[in-house]
């Protein structure tokens, strides 16, 4: 049976008081995700003060655990907001330029990548793609896999476009940008997120998932095409199910965290304690494409 909701909210921020009216928010959850389908947690926060959180729907279908705004869950692409920052931090820090080719990294990259720039890379204008569909990946994308055999089996793959031509978003370059973090750092990509960004700031519950498919009790979930009602375990290799081991995301979304740990990640950003003034800026500034007038949102 289809759910309907039709919600009308008329609210301005400054007319927000102190505390909110949490059945209000919570019946705008309740929309988004049903007491029997995998769930859902949302914060909002203003003036870094938290006016609502609230969780909806199951952690896991099998056992019917509800799900909680304190679980700690896998924040997908939202990972590249990560990589870009530690980019940039080590940019600040003088161990590489954003003007590096991906080459002076990875010297035996595939020949039509070396001289790709880190900053194109961030930007997804470098002229790669995706590995997400290839063959070759999702055969084997299952089990676990070391960065350097990740990255020789995705750069096989050719280039869409002419750097700086136009915008694909792509997953590949980030995990290229995850190599260039660990030869700069000296350090994996796990270890360096840890001691510059999460230990710092007391992102206690926020880390880099290195090997498997799932974090603790919170399963992850796709939908059947033939059937939108049925939600498939993201573990399964069948039924056009998603199972990918981490080693695969890595920089480009492997990271883990709470509702919590990204509001102090958020502040920690906007305040200069991740990057500079002159960084963040750099993150959220527009990017001019050469053959069009089209400026995009860039950084991760």
């Amino acid at each position: 049976m289809m759910r309907k909701c039709v919600i009308n909210i008329c609210v301005g921020l400054c007319a927000f008081a102190s505390y909110a009216d949490e059945k209000a928010f919570d019946a705008v959850l309740q929309c988004h995700s049903a007491a029997d389908e995998p769930g859902l947690i949302v914060q909002l926060v203003q003036s870094d003060e938290v006016i609502y959180s609230g969780a909806a729907g199951l952690a896991d279908l099998k056992t019917k655990r509800p799900l909680k705004v304190d679980d700690v869950m896998q924040i997908g692409s939202v990972t590249k907001m990560f990589t870009a920052a530690a980019i940039l931090k080590l940019a600040e820090n003088n161990a590489l330029s954003l003007q590096d080719s991906i080459g002076k990294f990875i010297p035996d990259i595939n020949p039509k990548y070396k001289d790709l720039t880190l900053f194109s890379l961030l930007t997804h204008t470098s002229g790669l793609s995706d590995y997400l569909g290839d063959p070759v990946v999702n055969s084997v994308w299952g089990n676990y896999a070391s960065l350097d055999k990740v990255i020789k089996i995705i750069t096989r793959l050719p280039l869409s476009f002419n750097s700086g031509d136009t915008h694909i978003y792509s997953n590949l370059g980030y995990i290229l940008l995850g190599k260039a973090i660990e030869v700069a750092a000296g350090m994996p990509y796990h270890q360096y997120m840890k001691n510059t960004f999460f230990k710092p700031l007391g992102m206690d519950n926020t880390f880099v998932v290195t090997q498997g498919i799932r974090v603790n009790d919170v399963v992850g979930y796709t939908t059947n095409f033939d059937e939108p009602k049925k939600h498939i375990k993201a573990e399964k290799s069948k039924d056009r199910a998603w199972k990918v081991d981490r080693s695969w995301i890595h920089a480009s979304g492997a990271i883990a965290s709470t509702l919590h740990d990204m509001k102090v990640w958020n502040k920690a950003l906007m305040s200069g304690q991740v990057v500079s003034e002159k960084g963040l800026n750099l993150m959220t500034k527009k990017c001019d494409l050469m053959t069009t007038q089209l400026q995009i949102m860039v950084w991760g």
